[in-house]
């Protein structure tokens, strides 16, 4: 059980866990190999004349649950960044100041939205000086305001995420040309646009806050192609940010300047 190369794989499976693989699969990678290792302690323990190999193939177990799951995550960032970069979506930033990407791209691990179809393209934005909240949040795209909401409480900031009947809080949607791109967790009562509105781009819309399914003041921000809110059920559009006259896909930790 405490062989150098059988440590040497939990403690990779930790690091590897921490940067590449997503929370629910570094879990289920980390039960097998456990639940490997502690098959194999029982059988030596029981039936000590076992032969030699449980041991090798214990190890090999392990490792190859690894290999595995970093094998499954490789191949989804892959998959993402191919469709990410198929005919994006181009936004201006939606708002003013330099704020730094803290969730979204090809990561599962540092993107956590990839589990609704909806938002696998969405991204977190937070202010990078300065409080997010209360913040001026504008238009990315000029088009119609076709869904909002504005009187979803506030959460007081707890690090941790709130659970919410309204996992969007306040928000706006403003479609043009198949495409909605909703602007997420606003301040409550600050949304000034009314559905039915036809906007330009650098219109504001209403203030960063800290209402629906959130652990912190931030910004979220996705397109997908119905009007209307549809978590799970909706498919995600791909969008890139305009940044000195070109457009690019955003990654973790990428700062924007609008």
């Amino acid at each position: 059980m405490f062989s150098g190369l059988t440590v040497l794989a939990f403690v990779a499976c930790a690091i590897l866990g921490a940067r590449y693989l997503a929370r629910p699969l570094f879990l289920k990678t980390l039960y097998v190999m456990v639940a490997i290792d502690v098959t194999a302690v029982a059988v030596l323990t029981f039936f000590p004349r076992v032969p030699s190999w449980l041991g090798r193939a214990e190890l090999l177990g392990i490792w190859l649950t690894l290999l595995f799951s970093l094998f499954c995550e490789l191949r989804n960032h892959r998959a993402w960044t191919r469709d990410a970069n198929h005919a994006p979506l181009e936004l201006a930033p939606p708002f003013i100041g330099t704020w730094r990407v803290a969730a979204g791209g090809a990561w599962r691990a540092r993107n956590h939205h990839q589990i609704a179809s909806d938002q696998r393209f969405a991204y977190d934005f937070i202010r990078t000086e300065g409080d997010s909240f209360g913040s001026t949040i504008l238009a990315p795209i000029a088009g119609r305001v076709v869904s909002l909401n504005n009187d979803a409480p506030d959460h007081a900031p707890s690090g941790r995420v709130i659970e919410d009947p309204q996992p969007f809080g306040n928000y706006v949607a403003i479609a043009r040309a198949g495409a909605t791109v909703f602007l997420v967790h606003l301040r409550s009562g600050s949304v000034c646009v009314r559905v039915g509105d036809e906007i330009e781009e650098g219109t504001p819309i209403g203030e960063c806050g800290n209402s629906g399914r959130t652990s912190g003041p931030h910004l979220h921000i996705h397109a997908q192609d119905q009007m209307e809110p549809a978590p799970f059920a909706a498919t995600g559009i791909p969008i890139a940010f305009r940044s000195a006259n070109r457009a690019s896909i955003a990654a973790y930790g990428d700062r924007l300047t609008g």
